[in-house]
C-alpha cells in the first residue's frame, strides 16, 4: 500500500515534466529600456541678467512642466518558436514629476528664476517578467 502511494506521488510530480505541452503559451521576456517623456516648457523668467565680476551674463531659464519616467523592466512578447512562458515576478513604479519656476533673490532683489520640483508621484505600476521552460507547466 505504501509503495503504491509513493509511486503515485512520484508520478504526480514527474509526469508534468515529460512529453509535449499543448498549453505552452510560447512567450519570452522582452527587455524594455528606461523611457523618459517630457511635456510642456516653462519659461522661468525668460532672460535673467546676472553680473559676475563686472561682466553681464544673460541666461535662458526653461524647464519641462512635467517629466514621466518609466524604469527599465522585462516585458513579455509572443515567440511561436519558443518552448517557454513568462510570469510576472516583480513590479516597477512609473513616476511623474511636476516642475514650477521659483524666483531667485539677491538680498531684496529678484535676479531671475530657476526650475524647481513641485511634486513627484507614482502614477502607474507595471509588471516585470521572468521566463521559464514550458516543461515546468502541468499537463
Amino acid at each position: 500500500m505504501l509503495h503504491g502511494i509513493l509511486v503515485a506521488t512520484a508520478a504526480a510530480f514527474l509526469l508534468p515534466l515529460s512529453g509535449s505541452h499543448d498549453n505552452c503559451p510560447h512567450d519570452v521576456v522582452d527587455p524594455q529600456g528606461t523611457d523618459i517623456q517630457t511635456e510642456g516648457d516653462l519659461n522661468c523668467g525668460g532672460m535673467a541678467q546676472v553680473s559676475v565680476a563686472g561682466v553681464q551674463v544673460n541666461m535662458q531659464a526653461t524647464c519641462p512642466a512635467l517629466v514621466i519616467v518609466t524604469p527599465a523592466r522585462d516585458g513579455t512578447k509572443d515567440s511561436p518558436d519558443s518552448n517557454t512562458y513568462t510570469v510576472p515576478t516583480s513590479t516597477v513604479n512609473v513616476v511623474q514629476t511636476k516642475f514650477t519656476c521659483a524666483t531667485t533673490w539677491f538680498l531684496l532683489f529678484p535676479v531671475g528664476s530657476v526650475c524647481k520640483e513641485r511634486s513627484s508621484d507614482t502614477v502607474n505600476t507595471l509588471p516585470s517578467y521572468s521566463q521559464f521552460p514550458c516543461s515546468m507547466l502541468p499537463k
